[in-house]
């Protein structure tokens, strides 16, 4: 829940910062949103930690019930 709620942080963040200044569509668009950096980055680590509990967790291959004999 923390990943998703970082992710619509940011996102929401971006939309109401770009609506408020209207900022110029360049290459340096970017630059104005140096605030959200470290909550995506977070949400990218935390994102991966999840991905690698869940394959401990489960192993790297799933019994998806799947039979290729059948």
């Amino acid at each position: 829940f923390v990943t998703v709620a970082l992710l619509v942080g940011v996102a929401a963040y971006v939309v109401v910062k770009q609506a408020r200044n209207d900022y110029p569509l360049n290459f340096d668009w970017p630059e104005h949103f140096d605030r959200a950096n470290v909550p995506t980055l977070l949400m990218w680590l935390l994102l991966g930690v999840e991905a690698a509990v869940e394959a401990a967790r489960a192993g790297w291959r799933r019994n998806a019930g799947f039979d290729p004999r059948a």
